[in-house]
């Protein structure tokens, strides 16, 4: 009884194992037909950092996003 329990764990065990792979390979290749800056926010995010740098604060209107 004990065998047969121990090769069910490890067929439930790479069934996960492929499942997870399967998910990855998803996303992974989901992730690579993506144009870059595809986002409405993408072009944003690097106008904030550059601000802060060149005037050392936070631009005035980001108070009210929040």
């Amino acid at each position: 009884m004990r065998k047969n329990c121990s090769k069910d764990v490890s067929r439930e065990r790479r069934i996960e194992i492929l499942f997870v792979f399967g998910v990855f390979l998803f996303y992974f290749l989901w992730s690579c037909t993506q144009r870059y800056n595809f986002s409405s926010d993408e072009s944003m995010r690097y106008q904030i950092p550059q601000f802060i740098y060149e005037y050392g604060k936070l631009p005035p209107i980001w108070h009210l996003q929040f």
